[in-house]
């Protein structure tokens, strides 16, 4: 739960060092920081250095040949992991007694307290923080991902169906809901290829199934109405229910179109659907 600032006054705030980090941190290698001290231990004993020296060599081949000292490295490697600074995360103590974690949240300029009902361990509390943190950045990274996903998409259909905020190019965008997207149009008016209508048929799904599923069924029954010439349809009978889909075809086998496409197309899709996490 939140805490209330009443509360949180009552509270001490312990500030977390590097030691307390290292086992969740991993360079961009895939090395964890913890494997590579295990490995520096190694290197130090066979070759008469100290175990700094040895560190310093294991964070030189991981990414970071220029510094000095490995406590540098572990300092950006915790911003790098966490989206923050050291001195932006802490554990926190009520009546002396382990009762939470904060972080300190630059979008509102403040600091958030989470607490529990039951007293914890130091270990277990900073576990949860590493959670909490990993989990908003990798959300964070995934919106990212999907917006240049949708860029990427866009880029490759055409452009004739969405509005930016005035002075901006799709380039420039940074907030996918900055895309204002005519729903209508991104699906029907496209060149008629097959690439190209599937294309806009994922985007459009991700930008509003329930709609873009509407909207194909009313364009499937306007068809079947002017090409069977008929009128009404009695929903109680089993075979014209199933006839309505006829005039949809061209969605239906959406796996075969897909398998149909280009590779730079099919990377597009599967980037959508890999990191769709909402519109």
């Amino acid at each position: 739960m939140t805490l209330s600032k009443n509360k949180v006054t009552k509270l001490e705030i312990v500030k977390l060092t590097l030691s307390d980090l290292e086992e969740y941190l991993s360079f961009t290698t895939g090395l964890s920081v913890s494997d590579a001290k295990n490995q520096a231990a190694i290197i130090a004993s066979e070759h008469s250095i100290t175990p700094e020296d040895a560190l310093r060599s294991m964070f030189w081949a991981n990414g970071y040949p220029l510094i000095k000292k490995t406590a540098e490295g572990i300092e950006d490697l915790v911003l790098k992991n966490l989206g923050k600074n050291i001195n932006e995360i802490g554990i926190l103590k009520q009546n002396g007694e382990f009762y939470g974690f904060c972080h300190y949240d630059r979008v509102s300029e403040s600091w958030q307290y989470f607490g529990y009902s039951r007293i914890e361990t130091k270990k277990n509390l900073i576990k949860c923080l590493i959670s909490s943190l990993i989990g908003k950045e990798q959300l964070m990274m995934r919106s990212k991902r999907f917006l240049a996903s949708v860029k990427n998409c866009i880029n490759a259909i055409g452009h004739d169906f969405y509005t930016l905020p005035k002075n901006m190019n799709l380039d420039e965008i940074e907030d996918i809901m900055a895309i204002n997207i005519d729903h209508e149009a991104l699906l029907h008016n496209g060149d008629g290829s097959g690439s190209n209508t599937i294309m806009r048929y994922a985007l459009a799904s991700c930008y509003n199934n329930y709609s873009t599923s509407k909207s194909v069924m009313r364009r499937a029954l306007r068809a079947k109405f002017k090409h069977d010439e008929i009128t009404n349809v009695d929903l109680a009978d089993e075979y014209q229910r199933d006839s309505l889909t006829d005039y949809a075809c061209q969605y239906q086998h959406f796996g075969a179109m897909c398998f149909n496409l280009d590779r730079s197309n099919k990377k597009i899709i599967k980037d959508l659907l890999e990191n769709y996490c909402g519109w």
